[in-house]
């Protein structure tokens, strides 16, 4: 594993690696690393890791084996810098999210969801009635 990356950037890129398709969209990779970043501010969490420990099922991409998350994790630099469309924009992004800094593509959110909820008539937030900003979507 490489030294060069925090632990907290690491963990957020990886997350954010994980949790985005494997189309690597730059928005995408960077909306998931600001809605982790966004939650921890707002919840007085002073790391991504104090997030994850008060609430363990925020992100699935660190507790179900997720290949991608697993793959950051154990990038060398070298690795992370010569994956310029995947990892490297992790990076980049977990950075950005954690300094809050430039435009956040997730527009102050504090949660995300992807196939699963599209797929999963039983996610916990359909069944309660989930309604999306735009109606249209609904």
């Amino acid at each position: 594993m490489s030294d060069g990356i925090d632990a907290q950037t690491r963990k957020l890129a990886a997350i954010a690696f994980g949790e985005a398709s494997t189309d690597n969209v730059s928005n995408e990779i960077g909306g998931i690393a600001f809605a982790v970043a966004n939650r921890a501010r707002a919840w007085g969490h002073k790391t991504v890791e104090e997030l994850l420990t008060a609430d363990k099922n925020y992100t699935y991409a660190v507790s179900d084996g997720n290949a991608r998350y697993g793959k950051l994790m154990e990038a060398t630099d070298a690795e992370i810098t010569a994956d310029k469309n995947g990892m490297a924009i992790a990076v980049d992004w977990a950075k950005k999210a954690l300094a809050n800094e430039g435009d956040d593509p997730s527009n102050g959110a504090y949660w995300w969801d992807g196939v699963d909820f599209k797929t999963n008539s039983n996610h916990p937030k359909r069944k309660d009635g989930f309604c999306y900003g735009e109606t249209s979507h609904n």
